[in-house]
């Protein structure tokens, strides 16, 4: 399946199903009020923005323990923490983009407010995802495991190790 074919799997705040344009098509996703959902390529900017900034584990994962220095808050999903770490480092931000663990769902522009207000909604149903703010050069991550790490993203991309991860 081709990028962003499952918008059916983003949350309810972030989507809706609408009438499309498209001749080929009747029904396709939108982006509710404040919610824009990304093409492939805008996609891909955002990812070589901020994950792929990042030095990867062989399992796929950001390694952490690389960048060290970047790393401003660590904590666990059901801990107030993550709610405050996002509150600080994300209110400047006009918008956070949200990336998920497969890009069959699409990366979606949020509005900050709409994104603070159900993030603990986020932390709670979604089992890993990114939110990154180009304004703030932040990258927010919610793991699998249920550890939430904050870091600035690093000024130079490493090498696209997330692919080279992905492919090992």
């Amino acid at each position: 399946m081709p990028y962003g074919t499952r918008g059916d799997h983003l949350p309810a705040f972030l989507a809706r199903v609408v009438r499309s344009a498209r001749a080929d098509r009747l029904l396709e996703w939108s982006g509710r009020p404040g919610v824009h959902l990304l093409d492939h390529t805008e996609h891909h900017h955002h990812e070589r923005e901020s994950l792929n900034r990042f030095p990867w584990t062989t399992e796929a994962a950001i390694d952490w323990s690389a960048v060290p220095d970047l790393v401003l808050g660590t904590t666990h999903r059901d801990s107030p923490a993550a709610i405050a770490m996002a509150n600080q480092w994300f209110t400047p931000a006009p918008h956070v983009i949200l990336i998920w663990q497969t890009p069959l769902v699409p990366t979606v522009r949020v509005d900050t407010g709409l994104f603070l207000s159900h993030l603990a909604h986020l932390l709670e149903s979604t089992p890993e995802f990114w939110a990154y703010s180009p304004t703030t050069h932040t990258l927010l991550e919610s793991a699998f495991s249920g550890q939430v790490t904050l870091a600035r993203i690093p000024p130079e991309p490493q090498s696209d190790s997330r692919a080279a991860a992905a492919r090992a």
